[in-house]
């Protein structure tokens, strides 16, 4: 057997007025496996990804995710042994709201995260619960529609929720399950 080593992607992450952007997490996208190499930028803003695997074609799609920072996702062509990417990041968009039930109720540690739908991919992986009042924000959000997956326990799952983060307070109403079915 035959390990091959894999590709080394180097690059820099920078904001739009050319400044290094510390502890920016360069990672891997793709659907398959669970293995996904990602690192870290170093206090120049420097990266170097080694072991990138070109197992479907020769590129990878590296995203990059920051504190604050809008996400980016590029396709990098895989040509020699070591292949060079640069990001530059601009300020993320944010996404906020509150999860509450039809009352107006708030509904804690409800799940808010980013979806599937149609003629939309997810791009950016995002997760959160919501807190006491039933609020959560995203502030490095991308500037761009995205599909949403809303659910807490007892209550309907929302999913394909296409909202922009542009800063609007969002209001969310989770519908509780019908039990009465299930009880019969």
């Amino acid at each position: 057997v035959v390990i091959k080593r894999g590709f080394v992607v180097t690059g820099r992450v920078t904001d739009s007025e050319n400044r290094p952007v510390v502890n920016a997490t360069v990672k891997e996208h793709h659907n398959y496996g669970y293995r996904k190499l990602e690192v870290d930028t170093d206090a120049n803003g420097d990266f170097a990804l080694v072991g990138v695997s070109d197992l479907m074609m020769p590129q990878v799609e590296l995203v990059v995710e920051a504190k604050g920072m809008a996400p980016q996702l590029q396709t990098v062509q895989l040509l020699t042994p070591t292949n060079s990417a640069n990001f530059v990041l601009a300020q993320g968009k944010i996404f906020r709201g509150r999860v509450a039930d039809e009352a107006g109720n708030p509904i804690p540690d409800a799940v808010v995260r980013t979806d599937w739908c149609d003629q939309i991919p997810t791009r950016f992986e995002w997760l959160t619960h919501t807190d006491a009042d039933g609020r959560f924000e995203w502030d490095s959000a991308p500037a761009e529609l995205i599909c949403f997956w809303f659910e807490a326990d007892g209550y309907e799952v929302i999913r394909d929720r296409r909202m922009l983060p542009d800063g609007t307070d969002y209001e969310i109403k989770l519908t509780r399950k019908d039990t009465t079915a299930a009880n019969r």
